[in-house]
């Protein structure tokens, strides 16, 4: 009777060791063909690669990061995106799908970056099912449910995920899912090995932290509920003891470090982090707010409606978790419940936030998302339920080798008839994924890189594009959406750019202008600052407009502004004073492209982009010889709105500095990898404003022999305090080993100078997300 069970509990989970070989020929059949197949259909469909503004503006940033950045453990400032504020928190050197698609000029191969991730979470998955106890076959089987439903292999994908839109999301995941089926290992066998463990776990930590750190928001709940579901499920004192001493370890190596300050220092000094209703999300049960479960309203008693993909895959999961914990194995089990009890505290906190409206983290499904692994294991589990329980009575009639030989052989059958067939079905398909691709209207909004050029963007790359160890020229920024004032949201009055790209082939926006290394005063960063926020909300955008945390939208001309923030170029819609008229461009406009973007209610045949050139601008000669000291940050504010002070000449400081000024001449300003080299002379004590956004990461040295100081200026600009001569060079890094506080730093100087109630003279702008 036990052979009987162990041979029935086989057939769900587990053959033994003495068939690595055959095992080992089915991973390598699946694993190469899950990278031919996936990596033929994305070139297939390659419109939904990088689809949309928000992936293309990655894609361009992964290329000006290429050319201006060379910082492997960490992170230095962006040139091109912003004031200079840290970079966009992804290194790529440390996501084999960039690193292995992106060619010497930093372009990169999407479909071949996303068949390269897609692989990567496929080995993953199956991993995780093989190491919690399921057998071959039906880890494969989870394999190729996540790869089929979650990428864009044949159209849009079935089941919009995060890493749909960013592979190097996808590796994140699969880092995730080697470390959660670790941690189910703590404390069994001896110590060393549970020490071993503990150093992969580890060891994914780092690599998330140098990969994208912003992304363990994500992973270590996931990782501490996880945990606390395997302490609560231990067998015994020792295991309990063991696993707890392997999390103090961790946690102190990580302190020890650096990566504790690293990561507290990205995460804290963010304009998200001080301002939360920046992320508070409309308060609806849909769209993945309360959970995937209610990712479209139920709005009718119908299969397709309930038996949505997306309910499909959690609903599924979820029940076979339930199914597990009955019928499962020990692991199978303790898995379920861990990953149950996560999904249960997601929904818990997107209810009661429903009704409290407290929740300004990221959104649940993001979270759900980051539980699909062991969703599609339970759903094969689920699957396999009637063929276990008709296993049961076959068991009887047969003999112990013969039911042993049936399990191999169903793993095997199940393992090498998956890819041989999806393989061959991704072959006889391609071309008609092909041509339905160029006839959906979705990828009218595919823009993929480059874009084409245009009279605007042929005279931004001639003036101001930013080349390295090159003079800094300037800054342009985008000042569209005034053609529509009825609209209050940047998502919406933005769709300004989606006309340019139906015109002339270029957003005349964002990547449009980055893919030429063209520096913008917009910056889309989920590490925006606190002093950058306060400073372009307070006098670029209008008070009934709603903010985000990642892009402030501008449209609010002040030249006087601009000017000391280096910019030169203004692209707008609608004409403008006290500037020089650079390039006019009709833009026409069809019916159908108001009816795409949601304007059809709006009578417009056509509008005009305008770029205008300011005079006068501060390319980092700028040297102010009377300063005004603020004590804090709502009073500089009410300084720099003074009509009546001449910004090229007064500074706004927030600490004294002694002694008389004299006006500076500057030689040279240059911005290369990670730096910024700065020469200049004065017959005394003299000041620099620089147009790049201060912070405590920025060190300076100077070659000159002298002792100069960086400070803040006008509240988020640096200025730089020297005596007689300046031959300097200013350098931006900040990582878990080398200058890791420095962000805490930052954000002392945010509360010292009462960021949070910047506000205080100006309440129209307090109200940030109108609901």
């Amino acid at each position: 009777m036990n052979s009987q069970i162990k041979t029935c509990q086989s057939l769900r989970y587990s053959w033994g060791l003495d068939e690595f070989a055959p095992e080992a020929s089915l991973w390598i059949i699946n694993v190469v063909l899950v990278f031919v197949a996936s990596r033929y259909l994305f070139g297939m469909n390659s419109l939904a690669i990088f689809w949309g503004w928000d992936p293309t503006s990655w894609l361009a940033f992964l290329g000006e990061r290429h050319r201006f950045s060379d910082i492997l453990f960490g992170l230095g400032s962006d040139p091109i995106i912003g004031l200079g504020n840290i970079a966009f928190p992804v290194n790529q050197n440390w996501f084999p799908s960039l690193v292995l698609s992106t060619d010497q000029s930093g372009a990169v191969d999407g479909p071949l970056a996303f068949a390269i991730a897609a692989t990567e979470l496929f080995a993953a998955t199956v991993l995780c099912g093989r190491l919690n106890g399921f057998a071959i076959g039906p880890s494969t089987a989870a394999g190729w449910l996540i790869t089929l439903t979650t990428w864009p292999l044949f159209d849009l994908p079935t089941i919009v995920t995060r890493w749909f839109f960013f592979p190097g999301h996808a590796e994140v995941l699969a880092v995730l899912t080697v470390m959660v089926s670790t941690i189910f290992h703590l404390g069994r066998g001896p110590v060393w090995r549970s020490v071993l463990l503990a150093g992969v776990i580890f060891l994914g930590l780092t690599h998330t932290l140098l990969a994208d750190p912003t992304q363990l928001v994500l992973t270590l709940p996931i990782l501490g509920m996880i945990t606390v579901a395997k302490l609560l499920l231990s067998s015994g004192r020792r295991e309990l003891v063991t696993i707890i001493l392997c999390w103090v370890g961790i946690g102190l190596a990580a302190l020890t470090l650096g990566y504790v300050h690293y990561l507290a220092g990205l995460l804290t000094y963010s304009a998200a982090a001080q301002f939360p209703d920046l992320s508070k999300r409309p308060l609806t049960l849909y769209s993945g707010q309360v959970s995937f479960l209610l990712w479209t309203p139920i709005h009718s008693i119908s299969t397709s409606v309930i038996f949505s993909p997306e309910r499909m895959m959690v609903g599924g999961g979820l029940i076979g978790c339930l199914v597990a914990i009955w019928l499962g194995s020990p692991r199978q089990r303790e898995l379920a419940l861990s990953v149950a009890l996560a999904e249960a505290v997601f929904i818990a906190v997107g209810v009661s936030n429903y009704w409290l409206d407290y929740w300004f983290g990221p959104s649940i499904w993001y979270f759900e998302s980051y539980l699909f692994p062991y969703f599609a294991l339970y759903i094969c589990f689920l699957l396999l339920v009637p063929l276990m329980l008709v296993w049961r009575v076959v068991l009887r009639a047969l003999s112990v080798t013969f039911q042993r030989r049936i399990v191999m052989f169903a793993n095997f059958a199940t393992g090498l008839a998956l890819p041989l067939a999806i393989g061959l079905y991704a072959r006889a398909i391609g071309p008609a994924v092909q041509a339905a691709s160029r006839e959906n209207p979705a990828f009218l909004f595919a823009t993929p890189l480059p874009q084409s050029e245009s009279a605007i963007t042929r005279i931004l790359k001639s003036e101001i594009k930013l080349s390295r160890d090159q003079p800094f020229r300037g800054r342009v920024a985008v000042m569209t959406g005034r053609i529509f004032p009825e609209k209050h949201e940047w998502e919406h009055y933005s769709l300004v750019h989606y006309f340019a790209q139906f015109a002339t082939g270029n957003l005349h926006d964002g990547p449009g202008l980055w893919q030429d290394d063209v520096p913008t005063l917009m910056e889309s960063n989920t590490l925006m600052t606190p002093a950058s926020f306060v400073f372009l909300r307070t006098f670029l955008t209008n008070p009934d407009d709603s903010q985000y945390r990642t892009i402030v939208g501008m449209r609010r001309i002040d030249p006087r502004i601009l000017k000391i923030i280096g910019v030169r170029f203004v692209i707008t819609d609608l004409p403008i004073s006290g500037a020089t008229l650079r390039a006019q461009i009709p833009i026409p406009v069809s019916s159908k492209a108001l009816q795409l973007l949601g304007f059809s209610y709006r009578d417009l045949d056509r509008f005009d982009l305008y770029l205008y050139e300011f005079d006068g601008v501060n390319l980092g000669q700028f040297s102010p010889t009377e300063t005004k000291l603020a004590a804090n940050a709502n009073q500089a504010l009410g300084y720099l709105a003074d009509g009546e002070m001449a910004l090229d000449r007064t500074v706004v400081v927030d600490e004294p500095l002694s002694g008389p000024l004299t006006e500076a001449e500057l030689e040279l300003f240059t911005i290369g990898r990670d730096q910024y080299r700065v020469r200049a002379n004065s017959v005394g004590r003299s000041i620099l404003l620089l147009p790049v956004e201060f912070s405590r990461c920025l060190k300076i040295s100077d070659v000159a022999g002298g002792a100069p100081r960086l400070f803040r200026a006008d509240l988020m600009l640096t200025g730089v305090l020297f005596e007689r001569q300046l031959d300097a060079q200013i350098s931006f890094h900040t990582g878990p080993f080398h200058n890791p506080g420095c962000r805490l730093e930052d954000l002392a100087d945010s509360n010292n100078m009462g960021m949070r109630d910047a506000f205080q003279d100006r309440p129209d702008f307090r109200i940030l997300r109108p609901r």
